[in-house]
């Protein structure tokens, strides 16, 4: 199941995204105002992002930098009146993925983020790092405090089963 952030401020539009979002199966968030927006985009890890632009307080242009800031790797897909190609182009370049303008149809909405979850599946890790441990998976090295610790095939692989599964 996917984990998605909702920040809208209007009650209606974001009543029928997280009903059309949880239809299809995925979980939702939803913050609409003050500090609560930013946090829990910052805490935790979402597949997907969506927020409208124009937010009381920290506009989603000032939300979509920090969260670029923070994890460039979670998309997020903006919802906005503000629909010029000017606007559009202020949104991407503040680390948008997606932009979408108001008044929009949710069947749209749904194939972009979904369209979002499966790219963001699709990219392949290729490192994994606990604290210190460095494990590059393509050559099969690991690291800690810059030195080169040489592992069997196997202790590798148990290394990367308990990186993978901290606790």
């Amino acid at each position: 199941m996917s984990q998605l952030l909702l920040v809208e401020d209007d009650a209606e539009t974001a009543a029928e995204i997280v009903a059309a979002t949880r239809v299809r199966g995925h979980y939702i968030s939803h913050v609409m105002d003050g500090k609560t927006r930013l946090n829990p985009a910052l805490a935790g890890h979402f597949d997907v992002v969506v927020t409208d632009r124009m937010l009381p307080g920290l506009d989603g242009l000032g939300m979509v930098k920090a969260l670029h800031e923070s994890d460039k790797s979670m998309p997020v897909i903006m919802l906005t009146a503000l629909d010029s190609v000017d606007e559009r182009i202020k949104g991407m370049r503040a680390g948008g993925d997606d932009y979408l303008g108001k008044p929009f149809a949710i069947g749209e909405l749904l194939a972009r983020i979904e369209s979002w979850i499966r790219r963001h599946q699709q990219i392949a890790i290729t490192s994994l790092q606990i604290e210190d441990p460095h494990l590059d998976l393509l050559d099969r090295t690991t690291t800690r405090a810059s030195r080169a610790l040489d592992f069997t095939t196997r202790e590798f692989r148990l290394l990367e089963y308990f990186v993978r599964h901290t606790g």
